[in-house]
């Protein structure tokens, strides 16, 4: 019940209201600008209605900048504009969609970037624009490649190991079916390696590997790969054409 003294609930509830920062026009806005995550508004074509300010600076877009119109694709390193435009074909159906990308501007760090688009649905249904929110995950990505290269590469000399030179033989000699081409397996230890270690020491057996390593990696063919199978026993595996003289010239 209003007593009509200075304090009374209306007019309590009139000044918070006319300071409510919600109330303000640009609020939703402001709202989007203080996310960390990179969002941005799509038209169905593929151009950019709006993105927020992570999004212009992930994107290399001028902070600030309130004209768009710009082709979302065309924002996107090569390499992922093929993904990009399936998740969008997606997304245009009224899908939601995911995919990786990447962040690359000159000079700075390359980014990975997780991407998830969800159609905005009208009444009846129908996608009148898609939502872009672009979230890095550099950090959970290079974690990822820190435990893979751990599992797949030989701690002393970085080539692949045992393990990996399996997958990897397997592979390309499927690949090598498809294609109707052959895959050269050079097997290569070293004469007298032991007495290496014994007169010089396993810090110089070492050393060696390292260099043999080096050397082996500085001349592999296209596509090729080298590995280290233990000790001083490498492999190196490489496809070649229909001709088996060039298994002979690249052993020479």
């Amino acid at each position: 019940m209003d007593n009509g003294e200075p304090g009374s609930a209306r007019e309590n509830y009139s000044a918070e209201h006319v300071s409510d920062p919600t109330d303000h026009p640009d609020f939703y806005k402001q709202m989007l600008d203080v996310s960390v995550d990179c969002i941005k508004l799509l038209n169905l074509d593929g151009t950019v209605r709006y993105i927020n300010r992570s999004g212009c600076i992930a994107l290399g877009v001028p902070v600030g900048e309130t004209v768009f119109g710009m082709d979302w694709l065309s924002l996107m390193p090569a390499s992922v504009r093929h993904n990009g435009k399936r998740a969008l074909t997606r997304a245009r159906k009224g899908q939601k969609a995911q995919f990786s990308g990447l962040r690359m501007l000159r000079g700075q760090k390359t980014m990975f970037m997780e991407n998830i688009l969800t159609p905005v649905l009208n009444g009846q249904g129908k996608a009148t624009a898609i939502l872009c929110v672009s979230r890095d995950i550099t950090v959970q990505r290079e974690a990822e490649m820190r435990l893979r290269s751990a599992s797949e590469n030989d701690p002393l000399t970085g080539l692949f190991n045992r393990r990996a030179f399996r997958s990897r033989l397997h592979r390309m000699l499927n690949q090598s079916r498809i294609e109707d081409r052959k895959v050269g397996l050079f097997l290569i230890d070293l004469d007298h390696f032991k007495h290496v270690n014994d007169a010089l020491g396993y810090a110089a057996g070492d050393y060696l590997l390292r260099v043999l390593s080096r050397r082996l990696t500085a001349i592999l063919p296209p596509d090729g790969f080298v590995a280290r199978l233990g000790g001083d026993e490498f492999a190196i595996v490489c496809p070649i054409g229909n001709d088996d003289s060039e298994m002979g010239a690249f052993a020479e």
